[in-house]
Parts: C-alpha cells; sequence; structure tokens
C-alpha cells in the first residue's frame, strides 16, 4: 500500500498541464493573460519531444493551458500526435471556437474539454468574460462536441468549469437544467481568487451555501456529476467562512498533489509541480530549463524532488489557493491507499 505519509516521490508526473500560449481572445477580469495578443507559441517539434518524454515516464494526460489554447495552429496536430503515443489529451477553454473546431477536436481524438462559464445567465458571464457572446459561443460549442461524440465509449469527458464570486453566487442552481441539456459531464465549482474586488463577504457565503444545498438536492436526479467534495467550497464553520472571505481556500488534510502534477510555462521554460501555484516560480516547488535538458532529469533531480515531498507534507496548512478538484481528488488517493502502479489517475473523475 502506499505511505500515505508521503514518504515516496515517484517517478514521474501522472499529468502535466503544459501552458502551450499566452494569447487569449477574451478579457476575463480574473485572468492576467486577458485580451493579451502575445505571439509565443510552443513550436509544435518541441511539444512533441516533451511528450514523448512524458509518455516514456507513464505519464497519463497532457492537458493544454494558455491564454486559449485553441489559437495554437497546431493544436489539432499535436492532439493525434499525443494520443498515438497512448496518452489522454485535454484543454482547458473559453470555449468561443468550440463550435467551429468541434468536428476537428473529435476527430483528432481529444478526451477532455474543460470550458469556463462562470453564470448561467448570459449577460453576467459575458461581462466578467469581457467578451460579447462568449456565453453563447461556448454552450453551442459543448452542445455540439456532446452531439458528436460516442457516449457508448466514453472517451471524451466535458467539464464545466465555473469561477464562483460576489457576482454569481446567488444563483448557480440554475446551471444544472443547461449543464444536462448541452451533456456535460462534471461541473466543477471554484471559489474567486487574487481578485479581492470580487471575494464574498461572509454574509454572502452564508446565502451561497442556502444555493450550495439547493445544487446539493438537484444534482441528485442529474446526469452531471460535481468535480468537488461537495458543493459548500468556501466551508460552513464560522471559521471556514471567514478564511475564505479573506481568500483562503479549503485544502485537505493531506496533499499528493506535488509528487504527481507537473505544470509547464513553455514560454518561459519553467515548471511548477502543482496546477494552483506557478506563481511560486523560482521558489523551491519550481524549476527552470525545462527544455535544456531530458525531463526525467529534471522531474527526478534529487534537490527537486525533496522540495516536492516536504511540500507535500506541509501544502495543507500553507496553502490559500487550492482548487476544490484537487481537494477531492486528495481525499478519493488518500482513502483508497491504492499503490501508485495501479492508480489510475484523473483530475477528472
Amino acid at each position: 500500500m502506499m505511505n500515505t505519509c508521503v514518504s515516496a516521490v515517484p517517478r514521474s508526473p501522472k499529468i502535466a498541464y503544459i501552458r502551450i500560449l499566452e494569447a487569449c481572445n477574451a478579457k476575463c477580469k480574473m485572468c492576467r493573460f486577458a485580451g493579451s495578443t502575445d505571439i509565443y507559441r510552443l513550436p509544435l517539434e518541441k511539444l512533441k519531444q516533451l511528450a514523448a518524454e512524458l509518455a516514456e515516464l507513464d505519464t497519463e494526460e497532457i492537458r493544454f493551458t494558455g491564454g486559449e489554447p485553441t489559437l495554437h495552429e497546431d493544436l489539432m496536430e499535436a492532439i493525434r500526435f499525443i494520443r498515438s503515443l497512448g496518452l489522454r489529451v485535454s484543454t482547458i477553454t473559453n470555449g468561443s471556437r468550440l463550435k467551429h473546431y468541434a468536428a476537428e477536436l473529435v476527430d483528432a481524438g481529444i478526451t477532455g474539454i474543460v470550458c469556463s462559464l462562470d453564470s448561467p445567465r448570459a449577460e453576467i458571464h459575458n461581462t466578467l468574460r469581457g467578451t460579447p457572446r462568449l456565453f453563447e459561443d461556448a454552450v453551442e460549442g459543448l452542445a455540439e462536441i456532446d452531439r458528436l461524440r460516442d457516449r457508448e465509449k466514453g472517451g471524451l469527458k466535458l467539464v464545466v468549469n465555473s469561477i464562483v464570486s460576489n457576482r454569481t453566487y446567488d444563483h448557480l442552481d440554475e446551471f444544472i437544467p443547461l449543464l444536462d441539456e448541452i451533456g456535460v459531464d462534471l461541473w466543477r465549482l471554484n471559489p474567486i481568487k487574487d481578485v479581492k474586488g470580487m471575494y464574498l463577504t461572509p454574509d454572502e457565503i452564508k446565502q451561497y451555501n442556502v444555493v450550495a444545498a439547493r445544487i446539493q438536492d438537484r444534482l441528485q436526479t442529474s446526469r452531471v456529476r460535481l468535480n468537488a467534495v461537495n458543493p459548500f467550497i468556501f466551508g460552513t464553520s464560522e471559521e471556514e467562512i471567514e478564511g475564505c472571505s479573506k481568500g483562503k481556500a479549503l485544502t485537505y488534510s493531506k496533499c499528493f498533489v506535488p509528487l504527481y502534477v507537473s505544470y509547464i510555462d513553455a514560454k518561459n521554460g519553467s515548471m511548477t509541480a502543482c496546477q494552483c501555484l506557478p506563481h511560486r516560480k523560482g521558489k523551491p516547488l519550481s524549476v527552470e530549463g525545462v527544455f535544456e535538458r531530458p525531463f526525467k532529469d529534471i522531474w527526478n533531480e534529487s534537490q527537486f524532488a525533496s522540495n516536492r515531498q516536504s511540500f507535500s507534507q506541509v501544502a495543507p496548512q500553507v496553502c490559500t489557493g487550492c482548487e476544490p478538484a484537487n481537494v477531492k481528488w486528495n481525499k478519493d488517493y488518500h482513502e483508497r491507499q491504492l499503490e501508485a502502479a495501479d492508480y489510475s489517475f484523473s483530475w477528472d473523475s
């Protein structure tokens, strides 16, 4: 059985997030790449080399992030190549181009779409994302992909990621009929972070918890599953509510994420051992020069491995930005206590 005190350091990441560009065609209020016209694109050959190295290490999934990954002109070829290696491949997207590329994405073999939808009310979502018709385009795109995919094979999951802020907290239960209608499999509720003007007050969190109770009830008759421990993502105790109102997200009592997750910023050639903490660049949980030497040498470098192990042990006490999906995965992983070699890794479960 795996030591739940995190005494072993896995020799490979299970999932690798790759920021393949910074350009974006949306102007989201909560993103530092809003409206970016940056010209960098991770070259296809570099991406293929990195993917091949990850495949040799038995990494199970590569997830593209940005910016807006669908702006990368080689995205479809990259997806096909990664699938040829036997890995799952997914992308995070604002959904603006999903309808246009739905058939290509499905044909290329993509295994996951993680689309941002913050409110079931189009005008609110479009305002938060600073882009007219973004909600409508994303919803139409998800519905089209659902129409094209082969549900019986179950190879492609549709995930909606919702940022819960003081603009959206009071009506999120309205999402459920829409998510059912467009074929969404998993729903992520993430508390707003790093945008202080959008935090919920303690009273707003208590009002959200009334909505969360309705969400929990309505999901019982929905095909959609929540990718969190429960919808009460800001907690229920006075202490939890007070902390979350100041931007401190809930965590789980044990953290395995830095042992299994690689977040690669291609433009800067840096890697962080958690997708929630790319801002720790230059600190012990990050390394530079990702494309300058074999990935396995970087991942397994003794000091970096030791840093990841050490951080795993203290993360629940020091982290302020854990995503509910990570909390759920940590909880599930700890409770199952499977041996690493037998554990099929999936954030989207």
